[in-house]
């Protein structure tokens, strides 16, 4: 598939001097591929965007692929390239002064930092990108990328709920439903963990928001925070419904980090409901997804520092 829509790409554009929109489509095919869960195909194009662009000397569009090669290399758990591609693209968009793709790169180099598991890294770069946005005087980016920080401050510093309450607030005044909806299911993740009843309240509020503009990945999120709530509250036929909803939609959107969170409430909802035999399936499964995801689920519960797709 990719060798013959080579071929009618060379086809369509056989002149070397427009280089520069091979290179535009092959980045487009990339992404649809991406979008449908065809990694390897994607990065087939945009490997194939990127020499195009080299050729071409067109360096926001080198830039631009660079950026996508980290997020598939991140996606197959290769920190290591990823950070090299995000590397490789900041170091473009900061000669070309573009200061809106810089944030966003910064963005990239924080969340795989988290999964590579430095912590202090991912707080730095988080930290650059915002300082970005403060000067662009962008006050969605700005409350994002602070909510983004309180994200990864929690385990340190508990200022972190403050910083995410203070966006969400910025994210109501400005009417942007997405952000809200994800990030008051993230607040009501971390308020759980220390007022399981207030958690409860914020993720059937953040639940609401997320089904409304159908945001699947939040709404999964919202039933694992509302399945923790069931099995504390000795709910256990509840917490399996939802554990398992939880599970489904993880599965669907093939969310890693996300699936060993719900395959462990799963897990515990049997046990305490007494059916041992599912208990130990699921802790099994939740043994190898935690195997899979690696070191970074110690810092970060949710993928690429839980910003919103």
């Amino acid at each position: 598939m990719l060798q013959a829509a080579l071929v009618l790409l060379e086809t369509a554009v056989s002149d070397p001097h427009k280089r520069t929109g091979q290179a535009a489509i092959l980045l487009e095919l990339g992404i649809v591929a991406y979008g449908q869960g065809q990694h390897e195909t994607a990065e087939h194009y945009f490997e194939q965007s990127l020499l195009r662009c080299r050729l071409a000397g067109d360096r926001w569009g080198e830039a631009n692929v660079l950026c996508e090669l980290g997020v598939s290399a991140w996606s197959r758990g290769d920190y290591v390239a990823a950070a090299q591609r995000y590397e490789q693209s900041l170091t473009i968009r900061r000669a070309l002064q573009d200061h809106v793709g810089t944030a966003i790169v910064l963005e990239g180099l924080a969340g795989t930092a988290m999964f590579a598991g430095d912590g202090e890294q991912a707080i730095a770069y988080t930290q650059q990108s915002l300082a970005v946005y403060q000067q662009l005087d962008d006050q969605v980016g700005t409350a994002v990328l602070q909510a983004e920080l309180g994200h990864k401050n929690w385990y340190q510093h508990l200022t972190g709920i403050e910083l995410i309450e203070d966006s969400l607030r910025i994210f109501a005044d400005l009417g942007t439903r997405r952000h809200l909806a994800h990030w008051t299911v993230i607040l009501a993740m971390y308020k759980s963990d220390v007022d399981i009843t207030v958690g409860e309240r914020l993720a059937k509020e953040g639940l609401a928001l997320c089904q409304e503009i159908g945001y699947q990945r939040g709404v999964g999120i919202a039933h694992g925070i509302l399945s923790r709530a069931a099995w504390i509250a000795e709910d256990y036929d509840r917490a399996q419904v939802l554990a398992q909803t939880y599970l489904r939609l993880t599965e669907e959107m093939s969310l890693l980090l996300e699936r060993s969170d719900a395959l462990t409430w799963s897990a515990w909802a049997y046990l305490a409901a007494g059916q041992w035999l599912r208990q130990r399936s699921g802790a099994s499964h939740f043994s190898h997804a935690q195997f899979v995801a690696g070191g970074g689920a110690q810092y970060c519960r949710h993928p690429v520092g839980a910003s919103c797709p």
